[in-house]
């Protein structure tokens, strides 16, 4: 549930009514999957993720590919720090992403329990809940950036 109320929080999305999107925008609206891990600590760790396969075709891959940081590029500064005996700390920012707005027009769906625990966070969200093949779904317009 937290990660719903975070995307709700920080309005991450807004509700739209299907009756306004054209038949292209329903079939190329991104699926919306929760994803939960359990971190070291123990603690469950949730995230909400766009199931990218329906935008593939429409992006170089260079255009959604992230940098990344080599191993070597992380294990070096450790091992000089650890052998300066220097201080370490980390730092956590909760919903990094959803800091960033969108700048394309993404719609995504929400489909299952998750919208059970989107009436909950906001029941005016029901008004606009359609069914599709027996499945409830509620679309979205993306505000901010999510993971793929």
């Amino acid at each position: 549930m937290n990660l719903l109320a975070q995307l709700k929080d920080l309005n991450a999305y807004e509700p739209l009514d299907v009756k306004t999107l054209t038949n292209e925008q329903q079939r190329g609206a991104v699926r919306a999957i929760n994803l939960i891990k359990e971190k070291r600590n123990g603690k469950l760790k949730g995230r909400t993720v766009l199931d990218g396969s329906v935008q593939r075709l429409m992006y170089n891959k260079s255009e959604t590919t992230s940098l990344i940081v080599l191993s070597d590029e992380i294990r070096l500064p450790i091992v000089i720090d650890a052998y300066e005996k220097q201080d370490i700390a980390t730092a956590d920012i909760a919903g990094a992403y959803l800091k960033a707005y969108m700048t394309d027009f993404v719609i995504m769906k929400f489909t299952g329990k998750s919208l059970n625990v989107l009436y909950k966070l906001n029941p005016k969200h029901t008004k606009l809940v359609t069914t599709e093949k027996g499945a409830k779904v509620l679309y979205v317009r993306l505000i901010k950036a999510l993971y793929r």
